[in-house]
């Protein structure tokens, strides 16, 4: 199985972090780097300041692991994401 660090970090606190949709992705770990992260699964980016349209929120430091998910993933900045293929 390869690792490969699929995101880093965003400063700006407009700035998407983008993933890319991988049917080869085995396991997804998106971190909350520097603030509270906003995750959308899809190409639709959390909206709002604070965002109140998204799909998961991880509070500053925390990371949730995603299995077998292929799809695509966008969240607001202090994100990162390691992918599992």
């Amino acid at each position: 199985m390869n690792v490969k660090v699929a995101g880093m970090t965003a400063k700006a606190a407009n700035t998407t972090v983008t993933l890319a949709e991988n049917e080869l992705r085995k396991s997804l770990i998106i971190t909350a780097n520097g603030g509270d992260s906003y995750v959308n699964f899809g190409t639709t980016a959390p909206t709002g300041t604070p965002p109140t349209v998204f799909d998961l929120k991880l509070a500053s430091g925390t990371s949730r692991e995603i299995q077998n998910y292929t799809g695509p993933c966008k969240a607001n900045a202090n994100s990162r994401y390691i992918e599992f293929v």
